[in-house]
């Protein structure tokens, strides 16, 4: 039996879960035991799920302003349990205390490197399960009250990875195309309700590489893609430790929030990366895929 209640979690249990669940992916490394302890003080609904035994199994956690707003910052279930519904409940009390959410923002996500040849099935469905999947199904449960009230804002995190792919990062970006299709879709129906979709492309983020960074079990010495894949996995780990940083961010995606109309689409990245989107749709694929390959295998800047 799983039961729910409000209750303030500490930073030492919660990091304990978040080594348990998907949810802790999405927190970069740099300064987390300051960030931490920061958003539970501050969360205004703190909610969560735990075993007969006190297990912590499920959190959400999530801010309002002044009754009206209600941000869903962190939902999160224990692997062993993500087929117990335990999620659906948690939003369901969630609603019960704040209303009608009229923000929904989706930003889990995880990584796991490796070449496309090598990926194996789970793992592959490991990262869709949590970059496409779970954002749907949130999207799911929420949509429906939003469209009952005329109005709701839903922001989905995406990535340049959605918009182009980088070698050894194939799973990773095909989850993020999907939710670039889903997100246009979506959109696209819910504009008759007054709801708005808006789609972060985030560059390379301090800590958004390091944090929870799996490699593909398929990726190993005997691999023919070995030599390319420590050359590529150097320069990813090196251009996410130059990347720009997660607060920024965090602030330009409420500072959209606040304006009467929410922009489509929100990229925030580095010159560089701004400049190799532009490319990517001039340039012949070839010529293209050549610069890329040389970038980070290569290290050629």
């Amino acid at each position: 039996m799983i039961g729910l209640k409000e209750e303030r979690l500490t930073a030492e249990e919660y990091i304990g879960f978040l080594k348990r669940s998907d949810l802790g992916s999405q927190y970069p490394r740099e300064r987390f035991e300051e960030r931490l302890p920061r958003l539970l003080e501050t969360v205004n609904i703190s909610l969560s799920a735990r075993t007969e035994d006190g297990l912590l199994v499920g959190v959400l956690l999530g801010l309002t302003d002044f009754s009206y707003w209600l941000y869903v910052t962190d939902l999160g279930v224990d692997r062993d349990y993500v087929k117990q519904g335990i999620g659906r409940r948690l939003m369901k009390q969630a609603l019960e205390i704040s209303g009608t959410p009229d923000v929904l923002i989706n930003c889990a996500g995880i990584v796991i490197l490796g070449a496309c040849e090598s990926y194996e099935t789970d793992e592959l469905r490991q990262v869709m399960e949590t970059n496409f999947y779970g954002m749907a199904s949130m999207i799911s449960r929420v949509l429906p009250l939003m469209r009952q009230q005329g109005r709701g804002r839903i922001v989905n995190y995406s990535s340049v990875n959605g918009l182009l792919g980088i070698p050894f990062e194939g799973a990773y970006t095909a989850s993020k195309h999907a939710v670039e299709g889903y997100s246009e879709c979506l959109a696209l129906e819910t504009m008759p309700y007054g709801i708005e979709v808006m789609l972060v492309e985030p560059g390379g983020h301090q800590g958004s590489n390091r944090a929870y960074r799996r490699h593909s079990a398929g990726m190993t010495e005997d691999s023919p893609y070995w030599e390319a894949f420590q050359k590529g996995t150097s320069s990813i780990v090196r251009y996410g430790a130059n990347g720009a940083d997660p607060d920024v961010l965090g602030q330009k995606v409420a500072d959209a929030l606040r304006q009467k109309q929410l922009p489509r689409r929100m990229l925030v990245g580095k010159g560089k990366q701004r400049f190799s989107l532009i490319m990517h749709d001039l340039l012949p694929a070839r010529v293209f895929d050549r610069i890329i390959y040389d970038y980070y295998i290569n290290g050629t800047e």
